[in-house]
């Protein structure tokens, strides 16, 4: 292509691309909305009340909220969750590294070396994931447990409990040990 060719061509090639590249501000929101969180926060703190009373504290390293595609919280670096009785005593509590927030489904999954305690009768849940259902007030996994209470330790796969972890079953045991005091 000869030299008086160049300069028209480019001309031509950058208005086609300026013109290609016009975008949709709705699309682009959009996409935005689905890709990057709508917030992030660390050293999070999230208080729960009713009627001015606390029912749950929530605690996390981490926080980062999603609008799209459904509304969606994750916490990570540590979470701990609170659940307060009547009187407003801290009655049991959950641990975990990571947690998954489900607003408009009211779940919260925990994930990774969780820890169930009931203060009030001394026993604890070990699991790997646990599912909080806030509409029906349990907490439920299908994965291998761990309860640990003053006279015994349970071990099973499956497991469901209310919310404050004072009735719970085991839906396949496949171990109990008895704890006693060395009486020596």
């Amino acid at each position: 292509m000869s030299e008086k060719w160049i300069a028209p061509v480019s001309i031509i090639f950058a208005g086609v691309i300026f013109f290609a590249c016009t975008y949709d501000k709705s699309e682009l929101e959009k996409y935005v909305k689905e890709k990057y969180p709508a917030e992030e926060a660390v050293n999070v703190t999230l208080d729960y009340t009713e009627f001015g009373e606390p029912k749950i504290k929530v605690k996390a390293g981490k926080m980062t909220r999603y609008e799209k595609p459904e509304n969606f919280t994750l916490l990570t670096q540590g979470v701990n969750v609170l659940f307060f009785d009547s009187a407003g005593n801290v009655q049991s509590e959950i641990n975990c590294e990571i947690a998954e927030l489900y607003q408009d489904k009211a779940l919260m999954i925990a994930k990774h070396n969780v820890i169930v305690k009931d203060l009030f009768e001394n026993k604890q849940l070990r699991t790997e994931q646990l599912i909080w259902d806030q509409k029906k007030e349990i907490i439920h996994t299908n994965s291998e447990v761990e309860i640990i209470t003053a006279d015994e330790i349970i071990r099973g796969e499956g497991f469901e409990a209310d919310q404050e972890f004072t009735k719970y079953k085991i839906k396949k045991i496949n171990g109990t040990i008895k704890v006693t005091e060395d009486e020596s």
